[in-house]
């Protein structure tokens, strides 16, 4: 959960706390207990997220798994409204987007995130129905610039349509973890396209 402290003097007053729970020993219930235990300290949480889909357990279990996974999703579609936070979570892509992302690598195809659509995304239809907003995320390399890129592909949102749906956010050099904070500069780093084939326009 990410928090703003009331008490400590950070930079941008900004925590973050980080909680570990065994795979699916809490469901989503349990997380408003959590938060309600860090806001009963004097503390505002103003993010929640939750590492993977499918390592938590919906408030009411069903036998089939898809069915569970899309509840889990609408359930933190509910607790964002109910607290009035950001819930961000993540799935992974299903065996046809592994198999689509596997042949353009041997193709020497760029851009791959552009060939995952709805279809790919998890096990279930309904996360991506229930979900109010949400992103294929991959890591790419591109040969003339040297660098590695997170690569943002927007799919769907409840709001109003962005106007810009696929970038390329570089990493810093020699970090594999950390992307380029672009936010304060003149002009953004970020490109909208990987491929060296193309005229890579910034954004």
């Amino acid at each position: 959960a990410l928090f703003r402290s009331s008490g400590m003097n950070l930079d941008n007053g900004i925590n973050l706390i980080i909680k570990y729970y065994p795979n699916k020993s809490i469901n989503t219930d349990d997380l408003y207990t959590i938060i309600d235990e860090i806001e009963d300290e004097g503390e505002e949480v103003i993010a929640l997220v939750h590492d993977y889909v499918k390592r938590i357990r919906p408030t009411h279990p069903t036998k089939d798994l898809r069915l569970d996974l899309g509840n889990i999703v609408d359930e933190f579609c509910v607790l964002a409204k109910m607290k009035n936070i950001p819930v961000i979570s993540a799935t992974q892509l299903n065996r046809e987007a592994a198999n689509k992302v596997e042949m353009a690598i041997q193709s020497g195809k760029t851009d791959i995130a552009k060939l995952i659509g709805g279809s790919n995304i998890g096990e279930s239809w309904l996360m991506l129905e229930n979900a109010d907003w949400s992103s294929v995320i991959y890591k790419e390399y591109k040969k003339s610039t040297n660098k590695w890129y997170l690569v943002f592909k927007h799919y769907k949102t409840r709001a109003k349509a962005p106007s810009l749906t696929y970038f390329a956010q570089p990493f810093e050099d020699d970090n594999a973890m950390k992307l380029i904070e672009d936010i304060k500069m003149k002009k953004s780093q970020a490109l909208m396209t990987i491929s060296d084939d193309l005229s890579n326009t910034d954004i």
